[in-house]
């Protein structure tokens, strides 16, 4: 081996030594500093715990072995947040661009088994101390800071009600990502404080409290390239129909609602100006079942119930949704009016929605428009059309439909139970349309019928032979007149403002059927 090979040898080794060694002060160095950050009690509000600090300078990653965070509120050592996770990693840290260019750049931020219990209780009077709060000026952040990405893998986070000591929401075994995260200047003046190019979560399952009434479950969450899937979808009263009835002051609907899935397309959320802002240009929702049952035995709820356009109108945020999409859905409608009796049900099924422009941001050239398809009661063909302009402030609509043919015993489901009445005959056919604002309607119906009579029954459901008959004689049995098959009436109603849209719909078709009897 000649000289030069052997002096290169040594100049490579001790080199090699070197490096190795300045790798090894320089762990030691970073490890000690962040033992002594995390160590350091800098706040009162919150404390924390962690096993062991790994550092490899080489790599520039960093990894805090099952670090605890525990937050505090204001002045007292009530808990407010607790995190727990199994490792705390950051990847790739580029100490070029950090000394060079004064800016923090990282391939990854890696969270694994985390932990997260937020306990809610009733807000208090904050204190001056030295706990975490925002300056009273606003701050230059002086850095820029890039992440690659942020992953929470096998995650578990949960919301308590603490006063009432139970849980108000809860997401388990997640998996979150976010990818490419700006932090600058700029952002953290928003009140996300960071741009991202996409996110992306799966979990299991998903519980919420909607309320003090009804519950959110959802069996499986999934995300992908902005499209959110929800599997198996579930909204629900949390008390049987009876339960809800005793603790309930005022009418209430009582909700069973299911799908089998929900398709959110293209995502987006952020906030413009301060304001949030939710659009998608597709959602559809398959194999929805949807049973709302109404005890109307309990009192009146007396407050103004505002029509659609209204409520979208005075959102307190900005929404976009070019197209709803409801596939192979059923309603029961089901109402009770008698303690010792069963309830009246009214029956869609097969039915099929498209819906356009639902939202708050659209132009007046632009209304929401629904159409509806389904089957009404047993066998009857229903086609629905309604429109309404968000913007027009007394809140004008027009709703039209198409009803086939109906035999009329069908409606005893409702009629019976609810009316003491049962329906003889047929309805050939029926259309109706209603041009309405928040103050009156009209509704313009034509309808086809035939050897349609009423009975009214008593108490114990038996027929009083001589008042049907005599309301028999007073109504019209078939539509044909002066040749003609369809009969046409024109009818005016105003709403109760304490009911609903639908009860606004349902008096203008009772009043439009009341002068096709005659």
């Amino acid at each position: 081996m000649n000289k030069l090979i052997r002096k290169l040898l040594i100049s490579i080794s001790i080199l090699t030594l070197l490096i190795v060694g300045m790798s090894f002060i320089s762990n030691m160095i970073i490890e000690n500093k962040i033992k002594t950050i995390l160590n350091s009690q800098v706040f009162s509000g919150f404390k924390q715990s962690f096993e062991s600090v790994k550092v490899s300078s080489l790599k520039g990653s960093v990894s805090i072995i099952k670090p605890t965070i525990i937050f505090y509120y204001p002045d007292s050592k009530v808990i407010n947040m607790s995190v727990q996770l199994e490792d705390f990693k950051i990847d790739n840290l580029s100490y070029w661009n950090y000394f060079i260019k004064n800016t923090i750049k990282l391939d990854a931020i890696n969270l694994d088994k985390v932990q997260l219990n937020y306990f809610v209780r009733p807000k208090i009077v904050k204190t001056n101390s030295d706990t975490l709060q925002p300056g009273s000026k606003q701050q230059t952040f002086s850095k820029k800071i890039f992440i690659g990405a942020i992953n929470l893998k096998n995650t578990d986070v949960r919301f308590y009600d603490t006063t009432r000591d139970s849980l108000l929401f809860s997401v388990t075994n997640m998996d979150f990502s976010l990818s490419d995260i700006l932090i600058d200047n700029e952002t953290v003046k928003n009140i996300i404080p960071a741009n991202f190019s996409s996110f992306s979560i799966e979990a299991d399952s998903l519980y919420s409290k909607l309320g003090s009434y009804e519950t959110l479950r959802i069996n499986k969450v999934k995300s992908h390239n902005k499209n959110l899937i929800f599997s198996r979808l579930n909204i629900d009263t949390k008390y049987s129909k009876k339960g809800l009835s005793k603790i309930i002051s005022a009418e209430r609907d009582h909700y069973n609602i299911s799908m089998s899935e929900l398709k959110i397309m293209e995502f987006d959320v952020r906030f413009i100006n301060e304001r949030f802002y939710a659009k998608t240009p597709k959602v559809m929702s398959d194999n929805l079942k949807l049973i709302i049952y109404r005890d109307k035995l309990v009192s009146d709820d007396q407050s103004i119930k505002p029509l659609y356009s209204k409520i979208l109108r005075d959102l307190s945020f900005d929404l976009s949704i070019d197209s709803l999409h409801i596939t192979n859905a059923a309603i029961v409608y089901e109402e009770k009016v008698k303690s010792n009796g069963k309830a009246g049900e009214i029956l869609f099924s097969n039915l099929d929605a498209k819906i356009k422009n639902l939202g708050n941001t659209y132009a007046k050239s632009l209304p929401a428009k629904i159409d509806i398809n389904a089957t009404f009661m047993k066998n009857t063909p229903f086609k629905a059309s309604w429109s309404f302009d968000v913007h027009n402030i007394n809140d004008q609509f027009n709703f039209s439909a198409d009803i086939g043919m109906l035999h009329a015993n069908d409606l005893n489901l409702f009629t019976e139970p609810n009316l003491n009445m049962q329906s003889k005959g047929q309805l050939d056919k029926i259309y109706f349309t209603i041009d309405g604002n928040k103050y009156r309607s009209t509704i313009n119906m034509r309808a086809k019928y035939e050897h349609f009579k009423i009975v009214l029954l008593n108490k114990k459901h038996k027929k009083r032979k001589l008042i049907s008959g005599i309301l028999n004689t007073l109504i019209s049995s078939n539509s044909k007149k002066k040749n003609k098959e369809f009969k046409e009436v024109i009818a005016t109603v105003k709403p109760d403002k304490t009911k609903s849209f639908f009860n606004y719909i349902w008096i203008n078709v009772k009043a439009g059927l009341a002068k096709e009897f005659k």
